[in-house]
């Protein structure tokens, strides 16, 4: 299946369930949809439930994504896989690594296709899930690629105010406040009296 989205990038979905577009500033094809994805990440929409409308070109490749597994008799086959191999010794992460693999993903697809709402809400699932999972580092890089040249824009945000949300939408997670508070009172964010 291919076709060209309303901003004149062409995508396409292969027999294999796999979904590209057509990345004009790097003269190749990005994928965008992967059907491992749909077996193995928390963050995939398999029923085609939540992101089926027109104006979510990821909605779209992986509702192609699903509809070609399952035309291809994968989805059982996908099914039996998962259960083996989240049992088996060595692979406890598996779903884990898939799951921030496919959100690193959409949150790159976002941003080139300049999907302002979805950039946003998937970066704050994205920051979430790293702070539960005490992934520090991970968070510290998301963080600093914002702090650095605050005064930009990112998929028509200021990176001072996406960073700002950021903060917040984590200040749940007690392992990683100590990164929270250090980037909060860098930007303003925190009052010196509650320090």
């Amino acid at each position: 299946m291919c076709s060209i989205t309303s901003n004149g990038i062409p995508i396409v979905t292969l027999s294999n369930g796999n979904g590209y577009l057509f990345n004009h500033e790097m003269n190749s094809w990005s994928l965008v949809s992967d059907s491992w994805w749909a077996f193995g990440s928390q963050y995939w929409d398999s029923t085609g439930s939540l992101s089926r409308g027109a104006d979510s070109l990821m909605g779209y490749l992986e509702a192609n994504t699903n509809e070609e597994i399952l035309r291809k008799g994968k989805g059982r086959f996908f099914s039996k896989i998962s259960k083996v191999m989240l049992m088996r010794e060595g692979y406890e992460n598996l779903e884990t690594v898939i799951s921030l693999n496919h959100l690193e993903n959409k949150i790159t697809i976002y941003k080139y296709m300049d999907d302002r709402n979805n950039f946003k809400s998937s970066l704050i699932i994205y920051v979430q899930r790293l702070s539960e999972l005490n992934l520090k580092s991970r968070l510290v890089e998301v963080f600093q690629e914002l702090f650095l040249d605050m005064d930009e824009k990112i998929c028509g945000f200021s990176k001072k105010d996406l960073l700002s949300v950021l903060i917040l939408s984590c200040s749940r997670y007690r392992e990683v406040q100590r990164v929270l508070l250090q980037y909060g009172d860098a930007i303003g964010l925190v009052d010196d009296d509650l320090i």
